[in-house]
């Protein structure tokens, strides 16, 4: 036990913690790798959006339009969650526009439009803004690969929530008057 306190004692003066970490004046003075390099320049402000390259990114993020709401925070992005009370909105405009007509028509038309404007801005901007926060941790063909995947993910979770949300009005609003 004493022999163990002692080795820490002279390891601590060396500057070492254990035989494995180099001191820290050698960690200090090693020059950084090339993934160290883009990570302090990407991470330091003023420099991410200048240093990065955005060339080969696609105009519109697919996983994004099909469903921002998921894609948003999956990806760092909370205030996508909004996205679900403006569809909530959408699906009872669009709702009572087929129930009453009149007005309501172009209510709906407006909300659709307005929501899919919005969805569309948001897609052609995240995208940029979603790979510079990872540029420093993954390849651009890396990150392409992973957004390929939420594209298609994204699309069958859009589809799945427009069949339930048509299911749901349906079968359970109009028959029971909720509507």
């Amino acid at each position: 036990m004493k022999e163990t306190q002692e080795k820490d004692q002279q390891q601590q003066e060396q500057g070492r913690g254990d035989d494995s970490l180099p001191p820290l004046e050698e960690k200090r003075n090693r020059p950084l790798s090339a993934l160290e390099e883009t990570r302090n320049r990407s991470l330091s402000p003023g420099t991410e959006p200048a240093e990065i390259d955005y060339s080969g990114l696609p105009k519109i993020n697919l996983g994004a339009l099909f469903m921002p709401a998921v894609w948003g925070p999956a990806h760092g992005q909370w205030i996508s969650i909004l996205f679900y009370p403006l569809w909530l909105f959408a699906d009872t405009s669009i709702t009572n526009a087929v129930l009453f007509g009149g007005f309501t028509y172009a209510l709906a038309a407006s909300v659709i439009l307005g929501t899919a404007a919005l969805t569309i801005f948001y897609a052609r901007t995240v995208g940029y803004k979603a790979y510079a926060r990872v540029a420093h941790k993954v390849t651009k063909e890396q990150y392409l690969a992973r957004e390929r995947k939420w594209a298609v993910a994204s699309l069958l979770i859009a589809l799945i929530f427009v069949g339930f949300a048509t299911w749901y009005n349906l079968t359970i609003r109009l028959p029971q008057g909720l509507i």
